[in-house]
């Protein structure tokens, strides 16, 4: 399993927009019906104003590869670039617990 964490941040101000244009896109909800993917969801950060972070957990690396050069990652893309968003990932193998 692969688990890719992302930290990021918009303009306070900007936060809702941000969001309604995220969902407008329909990159979140493309990118939980692609191939390999167990979770994907953003979330806004209830102690940093403007603070997010992007959860994704994969069966392995060919989903998240097919997600790297996928539709989904294009239109959030498009959408951060648009707000001045910018992410830091961090990606991890892990095991199931049990």
């Amino acid at each position: 399993m692969i688990i890719v964490l992302s930290k990021g941040h918009v303009n306070p101000a900007k936060l809702v927009a941000y969001l309604e244009a995220v969902e407008h896109s329909g990159a979140i909800e493309a990118s939980r019906k692609e191939a390999g993917c167990l979770h994907y969801d953003i979330a806004v950060s209830a102690m940093k104003d403007g603070g997010l972070s992007i959860t994704e957990v994969w069966e392995g690396f060919p989903g998240l590869q097919g997600h790297m050069k996928g539709e989904a990652l294009k239109k959030m893309t498009e959408v951060n670039q648009k707000f001045g968003v910018t992410y830091e990932a961090a990606l991890y193998k892990a095991d199931p617990l049990g």
